[in-house]
């Protein structure tokens, strides 16, 4: 399984518009391109100064998913997000290949 793997911290003052904005907004839009099965929102607990941060991994069904999303679907939603919180926020983003799960 891949995952598309996107970190965000956003700024302290304007995170709840901000939350509520990935949810109802980002988050759908990304589903409904077809390239996700689901995505998993992750709130990290370290205290960051003038931030919070948040993961969101979206599982991708496919590598071919994961291109076509690459180059179709996620310029325009990150041009959104940029056009919407400009300067607030720090993203970064990388491509996982699941290897194993131990228990």
């Amino acid at each position: 399984m891949l995952v598309y793997d996107l970190n965000i911290k956003i700024d302290k003052d304007i995170h709840e518009e901000w939350v509520e904005w990935m949810q109802q907004v980002y988050i759908p839009k990304a589903i409904e391109s077809n390239h996700f099965e689901y995505c998993r929102v992750f709130k990290h607990q370290r205290n960051e100064k003038g931030g919070k941060t948040y993961s969101f991994h979206f599982y991708v069904k496919s590598f071919e998913d994961m291109e076509a999303f690459l180059d179709n679907e996620e310029i325009p939603l990150l041009e959104e997000h940029q056009n919407k919180f400009k300067g607030r926020y720090f993203l970064t983003k990388s491509y996982l290949d699941f290897l194993d799960e131990i228990s």
